[in-house]
């Protein structure tokens, strides 16, 4: 995806040019602590509340950002459908399959499987365009595969190992309704800015979630707690509002398959606080999964297939 900025932003044309790498090393540690912050909601709300809250927040906070930097913030009417679809699934989706894996399975799980999103997005590439992919590129989502199949075992068969097989699979299921937002995206980036687009459907996404929530039983009560309102916030403005923006603005800039790479950084901060707050032990099969997720991605590319614009990140 591609990022025009405004008239007056040459000066930060440079800051972005200097600085991307060390800002997406920056983000790349916040998102990958995002999934232990994540836990830490859970433990009060649950998954569409956290899910609800966060995006609240994030948009009321990412509209007025738009309109101070001059963004064409509004929508035809006739891609009204198309932006709900994006929010609904890739993004309330998305995040509702994520949470509830954390919640089932555990944040240092979320976190190890992290770099798997552009393989799932060459995937659904090949499927859903018809791209064709190489040789190297089949080997390397085969090398994914068998990493994320050492990560899932690892906790054994058992029965008291099945409520995390599940979690684990919905976490790797939301990589797939994440890359739905470069399939149903890419007929809209001619009209709109990818943050711009990006913002509307975390705008539905809210919407849908709380009225998701509503029909269930109730609408999601703001967090009780200042710990679980610090993890909200969190999210919310260093992940969603600073990270986001960031990544498209870093986008202009650097190649895609570049900025992708920094996804790796995700897997060790997940690992390091998993060790220090969740008793996590560092297993043989914990880190020969993680190495062989990070190769499979190396070789498929580290970033989306040519065809598809690359999808915001999913921390």
């Amino acid at each position: 995806m591609r990022v025009s900025l405004t008239a007056n932003s040459r000066a930060d044309r440079s800051v972005f040019a200097r600085y991307g790498a060390p800002m997406m090393v920056a983000m790349n540690l916040v998102w990958g602590a995002s999934y232990l912050v994540a836990d830490i909601g859970l433990r009060e709300m649950t998954p569409a509340g956290l899910a609800a809250w966060r995006f609240l927040i994030a948009t009321l906070v990412f509209f007025p950002i738009l309109v101070v930097r001059r963004s064409r913030i509004s929508i035809r009417r006739a891609d009204i459908v198309r932006i709900v679809a994006i929010g609904g699934i890739t993004v309330a989706g998305s995040y509702l399959l994520t949470y509830q894996g954390i919640l089932l399975a555990s944040s240092t799980d979320r976190a190890v499987v992290s770099p798997l999103e552009p393989v799932a997005l060459a995937i659904m590439g090949a499927i859903f365009l018809r791209e064709r992919l190489a040789g190297r590129q089949w080997a390397g989502i085969a090398v994914a595969c068998i990493g994320a199949y050492l990560l899932v075992s690892r906790h054994g068969f058992g029965r008291a190992s099945e409520r995390v097989m599940l979690g684990q699979g919905l976490m790797l299921l939301s990589f797939f309704t994440e890359g739905l937002y470069s399939i149903l995206g890419k007929p809209l980036l001619g009209r709109y800015r990818p943050l711009v687009l990006t913002v509307w459907a975390m705008l539905f996404a809210t919407i849908i979630l709380f009225l998701t929530a509503a029909f269930k039983g109730g609408l999601p009560a703001p967090p009780h707690t200042l710990t679980t309102w610090l993890a909200v916030l969190f999210l919310a403005i260093p992940c969603s509002v600073v990270g986001y923006t960031l990544w498209y603005l870093v986008l202009e800039h650097m190649p895609a398959g570049k900025v992708g790479v920094f996804v790796f950084l995700q897997p060790v901060v997940g690992i390091g606080l998993g060790m220090l707050f969740r008793a996590e032990r560092a297993t043989l099969l914990l880190l020969a999964g993680t190495l062989l997720v990070v190769l499979g991605v190396w070789l498929t590319g580290g970033g989306a297939v040519e065809a598809l614009p690359v999808a915001e990140p999913s921390a």
